[in-house]
Formats: C-alpha cells, sequence, structure tokens
C-alpha cells in the first residue's frame, strides 16, 4: 500500500491540527530523528510506515511505528491535546477539583473539534488508562 512522504504526511496532520486554532508545535519535527537531535517530538515516513518518536537528552524515550495513516496523526493530535489540555488545567482549574478529570474532558472536547473518529479513539484511550489507574 502507498505510504504519504514525510512531507504529504505533515501537510495531512497540519491540515487536522489546524481545526484547533492557530496553536504553536515546534517542538513537533517532521523528519527523521538522528542520533544527536534535539528534544523533541520526531513524525516521518520511511516509506513504508510511519513512526513517532519522542526525543529527549538524546535518547529515544518512545518510538512508535504505524502503517495506519489514522493512527499515526492520532498519536500526533493526542500529544498536542494532551498538552493543550493542562495547559487549560494550570490556568483555569481550582486545586480542590478533580484536575485529572477535567484533562481528559478537556482532550475529548478538543478532539471532537478535530473529528468524530479523533474523539472516539480518545475515548477509548482515556478507557484503557482509566482501567489501571481510576479517577
Amino acid at each position: 500500500m502507498f505510504k504519504l512522504s514525510t512531507e504529504d504526511l505533515k501537510i495531512y496532520i497540519l491540515e487536522r491540527v489546524s481545526r484547533l486554532g492557530n496553536i504553536n508545535i515546534k517542538e513537533y519535527n517532521f523528519l527523521e530523528n538522528k542520533h544527536g537531535s534535539e528534544d523533541g517530538v520526531y513524525i516521518y515516513s520511511d516509506g513504508q510506515r510511519y513512526h513517532f518518536v519522542y526525543s529527549e537528552r538524546g535518547t529515544e524515550n518512545k518510538h512508535n511505528v504505524t502503517d495506519n495513516l489514522f493512527e499515526i496523526a492520532y498519536w500526533v493530535i493526542s500529544s498536542i491535546t494532551d498538552t493543550l489540555a493542562i495547559r487549560y488545567v494550570r490556568t483555569r482549574v481550582l486545586p480542590n477539583q478533580s484536575q485529572r478529570k477535567i484533562i481528559f474532558d478537556k482532550k475529548l472536547s478538543l478532539l471532537s473539534i478535530v473529528g468524530e473518529n479523533y474523539k472516539k479513539a480518545g475515548e477509548i484511550e482515556i478507557s484503557e488508562i482509566l482501567k489501571t489507574s481510576p479517577l
């Protein structure tokens, strides 16, 4: 099956991310993570599969690989919405409120802006988290 190039993958993902408004995603790099690369997230296509890499201090802490376009887009968008939801909680939530629940609710709200299929994937992800770490 034909895979998008890294540049086409970038266009595909950024079109969906733009639905969230004008947000800064400078730590998301659409290029292959090389040894010694700066810290951040790297998203790229090797022509056969898509890669989502989180690198910190010169070490890959996460390297997910898929051949599914929706899945790679979800990983990126989920990461972005996690960051946005945490920022939201830090600026608007009182310390005695259930921050985790508000983060999950905000994340789902943001994912629904991108698309209902993203929201559904988020619901599944959160459901799995809650199985091992309930509110």
